[in-house]
């Protein structure tokens, strides 16, 4: 393969010490023999800088003794990427062997893409692990993998170094949604996309339960992302009745969030608020359906409430 352009893997790294070694060695370890790996290390107060300086020259490693952030630690390390793509690499996950390899297949392509994507494997803390997107959602496109939540995480796309640039770098306007955001605006500036069938990285995810203000917090930053979408696709004319009814059915799940949140007025507002615009899709098992059409969403929601209840007792 002829086309070998330098990649730089970039890792932001916050007391990271049970799993940062991990990650270097799958960076290390990839199969596309022209990278570098940088690693902002973003004020870590356990053994994360010490097990980075035993690389030694391996990496360039930047060290911060206050911690800046998500967003910022990963700007830091774009500002400092010599690599015209960029693959981004959070410090409790893993990149697969070929996966730059991969990308770059069919190198006709490289010219007109701006972001390679490709589906992750997501692991549990039971080991239990599922692929993102799954096989059946393969062929479907990122606007509406990105309206489903199917989008593979952080790890599974390589960028553009310039793409990334053009669009304003990380930002914490959604620090829980923070990859989630910036592919938004990357679909907003129409950069241009190529999937790879191919999983690329391990996402290893927690799935304990968030506090009630955390919760909210990661409701209300998800709906800004989505609202900031719709508002582009209505100045775009650009909503056919597929689309429309993923949207719909994004906006449910937000609503029904905020129901067991215990804030029914506030999604039974949502609820009328997007039905009023043709956005809103049941998306239930049948009986959730029938006892809509019976009762609304919120009699259906307190109903749903009260055996979640007796079920958890």
């Amino acid at each position: 393969m002829r086309y070998q352009p330098l990649v730089t893997i970039a890792i932001a790294a916050c007391n990271g010490e049970k799993t940062i070694e991990k990650a270097v060695l799958s960076a290390l370890n990839l199969s596309w023999p022209n990278k570098e790996i940088i690693v902002i290390d973003n004020g870590s107060t356990d053994k994360t800088t010490e097990i980075l300086k035993k690389f030694g020259q391996n990496l360039y490693c930047h060290f911060f003794k206050e911690k800046l952030g998500r967003a910022k630690a990963r700007n830091e390390a774009l500002q400092r990427a010599r690599g015209s793509w960029i693959q981004w690499l959070d410090q409790d996950d893993t990149l697969i062997q070929d996966k730059i390899k991969n990308h770059f297949s069919n190198v006709c392509d490289a010219e007109r893409v701006d972001v390679y994507y490709s589906p992750i494997i997501a692991v549990s803390p039971r080991g239990e692990k599922k692929t993102v997107p799954p096989a059946r959602s393969m062929n479907r496109t990122p606007l509406i993998l990105w309206f489903s939540s199917e989008l593979p995480q952080t790890g599974g796309y390589l960028w553009k170094t310039e793409a990334v640039k053009k669009i304003g770098g990380w930002s914490d306007e959604a620090s829980l949604f923070d990859d989630y955001e910036l592919v938004g605006r990357a679909i907003r500036a129409n950069l241009n996309f190529a999937f790879t069938p191919i999983p690329g990285a391990y996402w290893n995810y927690k799935d304990k339960p968030m506090d009630h203000l955390q919760a909210l917090e990661f409701i209300y930053q998800k709906k800004k992302c989505m609202d900031n979408m719709v508002r582009w696709l209505e100045q775009q004319g650009s909503m056919d009745l597929s689309l429309k009814r993923e949207i719909g059915k994004a906006y449910f799940v937000i609503a029904r969030w905020l129901a067991k949140e215990g804030r029914i007025e506030e999604a039974a507002a949502l609820e009328r608020k997007q039905k009023a615009m043709n956005l809103f899709c049941v998306d239930d098992s049948w009986i959730y359906h029938c006892l809509y059409s019976l009762f609304g969403f919120p009699t259906t929601e307190k109903i749903q409430k009260f055996f979640r209840k007796k079920k958890q007792r």
